[in-house]
């Protein structure tokens, strides 16, 4: 029964392209898995920012929001033998690139929400994606993940439930890891990506 659970995956992604903005929004729903690609986006190095409304079942806590930069991306993904916490490590000296989305911390602007669904974790802010360099005419790319270490998939509260819905203004998406992401997606039961372009 484990074995069923650990193979379900449900993702629904809308994007909406305009220009120099675009929205991303879905459900993740991944059972055995503690770490998942989210989104990514290119823009100038003065700043892409990112509004981002997430939420998740207080069960499945806690969440960190990781923001790679495109070189520190490619060394992690796809490579599935690497562990979760190493995927995490690799950020452990930029700060600003960690968000931890819990009420345990201000970082992520957390709230506990009750309703008679039970309690979801909300957590909504601004992230700004400013690059110190001296060529601020080359777009730099940004890659989006979540990651939940601690769940190892041996529970039904384990694994990746996230709604979330991020507005990203002054930049593009980036189409480059979506071969990669429906590669690492194949072993699915169920997939299903809808993309509208205006």
């Amino acid at each position: 029964m484990l074995l069923a659970w650990k193979h379900v995956v449900f993702l629904s992604v809308i994007a909406l392209k305009a220009s120099s903005s675009f929205v991303s929004e879905g459900h993740l729903k991944l059972y055995g898995y503690n770490f998942a690609f989210l989104a990514s986006f290119c823009g100038n190095a003065s700043g892409p920012v990112v509004q981002y409304k997430l939420s998740y079942p207080q069960e499945y806590c806690c969440y960190k929001l990781l923001s790679y930069f495109q070189d520190q991306w490619w060394r992690i993904w796809p490579r599935p033998e690497v562990e979760c916490q190493d995927k995490v490590r690799i950020l452990e000296d930029h700060h600003s690139q960690v968000l931890n989305l819990t009420t345990n911390s201000s970082q992520g602007d957390c709230r506990m929400v009750v309703s008679e669904n039970g309690s979801n974790i909300l957590c909504q802010g601004t992230q700004m994606y400013q690059v110190q360099t001296s060529d601020y005419l080359t777009k730099k790319c940004w890659f989006l993940a979540l990651s939940n270490c601690n769940s190892t998939g041996n529970s039904l509260f384990e694994g990746i439930q996230m709604d979330y819905f991020l507005n990203i203004t002054e930049a593009s998406p980036n189409e480059a890891p979506i071969g990669h992401e429906r590669n690492l997606l194949s072993v699915a039961l169920a997939f299903m990506v809808i993309v509208f372009v205006r």
